[in-house]
Parts: C-alpha cells; sequence; structure tokens
C-alpha cells in the first residue's frame, strides 16, 4: 500500500505537536483511556469521510495516519518498558539540587539506598555529622514535562536513630526518567554498614570504614579505593567491579564483567565468580597468617597473585595452591581456581 507523502508530513507533524504540548507518559490511566476512545472516534469519522471526493480522501488518510501514529504512542508509554524510550528521543531535561546534613549520636550508622538508575559516591570527610549532596536529572520531551517528573519523583532522605534511608519516590514508570547523582560524605570515625541496590548505574566508594557492605547493581559497575570493611558482598550482572579493599571476606560476583581485587588485608577469604570475564586478584601475603581464595570462571581467565607459594594439584581446568607449612603448620593459604574455557595463573606478586 502506497502511502501519499503530503497526509504523512500532516499526520506527522500534528502528532509531534500533539504529543508536546500533552506528555502522554504523564497522563493519568483514565486519560489514556478517553485519548483511545477519541483515536477510535477519528478511525470512523476517517472511513466516512474518505468517500466524498480526493480532497476528502486525503484529509481523512491524514487523520487516519494521526490516529495510528497516537495509538501507538500510548502503547508504548503505557508498557513498563525496562529503559526510558523518552530520553532517546528527547535531551530536554530539568535539574534540582540538595544538601542534606545530619549529626551521628552513634559511632555506627546504617545507610539503605534503592534506586532504579543513579550516581552514587561514598567519601570519607573531617565533618563530625553526615552529608548529602544531590543532583536529581529528569528528561522530557519539554522542559516542562521534565520539570513535572521532578515534581512526582522526589529524592527522600530519612534519618531514624542513625538508619538512613535513601529512596527516589513517584511511579515507578517516572523513575526510569530520573538520575540522582549522590555525593556522601561520612565521619572518619564512623563505621557504617551500606546496603546499596540499583538497577542501572554506578557505585564509587573511596576511603571508608565500613562493618559490612552489601551492593548488587544490574547494569553499571562499582568501584572502590582504600575501603575497610569487614565483609563486602558486591554483585552485578552486566559491568565490572575494581575495589581495593581491606576485607575479612568478599563475595564478588559478575555474569558479564571483569573483576579485579588487591586486597590489603593479610588475611582474607575471597570468593569470585564470573561467568563471561576476567578474575584477577592480588593478595598482600603474610607469614603470620593464611588466605582461602576460591575463583569460579565459565568464559573467562583467572589470575592470582600472591607470595610463598607452592603448587599441589593441578587438573584440567581446576588448580589447587597453597602456601609453604608455616611453623605447627596452622596457617596455610589455599587457592581453588576453576575455569571451563580460559587459563588459570598462579604467579608470585
Amino acid at each position: 500500500m502506497k502511502i501519499d507523502p503530503l497526509p504523512l508530513a500532516i499526520a506527522l507533524g500534528v502528532f509531534l505537536l500533539t504529543i508536546s504540548l500533552l506528555d502522554i507518559s504523564l497522563a493519568a490511566e483514565t486519560d489514556k483511556a478517553y485519548l483511545a476512545l477519541i483515536c477510535g472516534a477519528l478511525f470512523f469519522a476517517a472511513s466516512i469521510s474518505s468517500r466524498h471526493g480526493a480532497v476528502a480522501e486525503l484529509g481523512a488518510e491524514a487523520v487516519a495516519i494521526f490516529a495510528t501514529l497516537l495509538v501507538a504512542a500510548l502503547v508504548v508509554f503505557s508498557l513498563p518498558l525496562p529503559t526510558s524510550m523518552l530520553s532517546l528521543v528527547s535531551g530536554q531535561k530539568a535539574v534540582s539540587t540538595d544538601v542534606s546534613q545530619g549529626n551521628l549520636t552513634s559511632p555506627r550508622v546504617v545507610i539503605d539506598m534503592e534506586m532504579v538508575d543513579s550516581e552514587i559516591f561514598f567519601e570519607n570527610s573531617n565533618l563530625s555529622g553526615y552529608r548529602i549532596a544531590s543532583e536529581v536529572t529528569a528528561r522530557g520531551l519539554t522542559r516542562k514535562a521534565a520539570a513535572r517528573v521532578l515534581e512526582r519523583c522526589k529524592l527522600q532522605i530519612q534519618d531514624v536513630g542513625g538508619n538512613i534511608t535513601v529512596r527516589l519516590t513517584g511511579p515507578k514508570r517516572l523513575q526510569i526518567r530520573v538520575k540522582p547523582r549522590l555525593v556522601i560524605q561520612m565521619p572518619a570515625n564512623v563505621t557504617a554498614n551500606l546496603l546499596v541496590r540499583l538497577s542501572r548505574g554506578s557505585l564509587n566508594l573511596t576511603g571508608l570504614a565500613c562493618g559490612r557492605i552489601g551492593a548488587s547493581i544490574k547494569v553499571g559497575r562499582i568501584d572502590a579505593r582504600s575501603l575497610d570493611a569487614w565483609t563486602c558482598e558486591m554483585s552485578v550482572d552486566n559491568g565490572p567491579i575494581d575495589i581495593e579493599v581491606a576485607a575479612r571476606q568478599l563475595r564478588l560476583q559478575t555474569i558479564i564483567g571483569d573483576i579485579r581485587v588487591i586486597s590489603l588485608r593479610p588475611e582474607t577469604e575471597l570468593s569470585a565468580e564470573s561467568v563471561n570475564g576476567k578474575i584477577e586478584a592480588r593478595l598482600n601475603f603474610s607469614d603470620e597468617v593464611g588466605y582461602h581464595v576460591e575463583a569460579d570462571n565459565i568464559g573467562g581467565s583467572i589470575q592470582v597473585n600472591l607470595t610463598n607459594v607452592v603448587l599441589t594439584k593441578q587438573k584440567s581446568g581446576f588448580i589447587s595452591v597453597r602456601s609453604r607449612d608455616i611453623e605447627e603448620k596452622k596457617l596455610i593459604t589455599r587457592v581453588y581456581a576453576r575455569t571451563t574455557t580460559g587459563n588459570v595463573t598462579i604467579a608470585q606478586a
């Protein structure tokens, strides 16, 4: 079926003007239902008017194309899409900034964060309390539409007795169009327990003293430097983990992405798993303590660097390594590395 370019151009122009004035993604479900009924009426009117001459036929074709585009837009903006389709066709945005501060009466604090898309920085500071600087960016077809998204999606920070909760409020269908950027500063004399969950984004940790860290990101990355923690559990479905940490227990996991860990603590239990990525571990070995390292990989290589190593067992795709027996044979480092299609390298650091 050949479409005349004139009614197509008219319908497309009217459609773009309509969605720029009426942000369909912000419309209520009842308003979308009314728009769908209007589209049905337009189709009916077009079918009738097309029988009254060539000019009427061109007008009916333009109306039918416009109604078709509007129905398609209603369907797209009503679906629970994992990514914001609107941001792909628009560069319009609105930004709000804010700073939240509070005092800490306890040497331990719990920080719980859950958002769709965010860029988060945790830093050490000389402040007596905590400080959270936020920059929230929303996108829309127009600046007015982006501003309306910001009005409905607010960053909420609650502090109840040292339990700090950070959430982005508002409908989930609008949260995918909002990206907060947070810089969180914590006092050096406070130990923090962190729990971070993101669908997309990045987590950056610098110079923090933590008890437990639990971080889960579907698409993004995790970076840490000069981090001190007792237990550290981090997972990224699609993206890398690159950390420099002094921790007693490390659990690192990726599906698509590399894992690079530098352990600053001379006594660590490390577990690293990757499906399609490279695992690289550098251990600060000491003759006074022992390591326990497990590394599993399917589609990538494994490299473990440590000192004072003796190879004890090697099979196809499996290597077991331990340190030389220390006095009374109590402190032994063991490395279990398994890979399906990659290489395993145990080297002197």
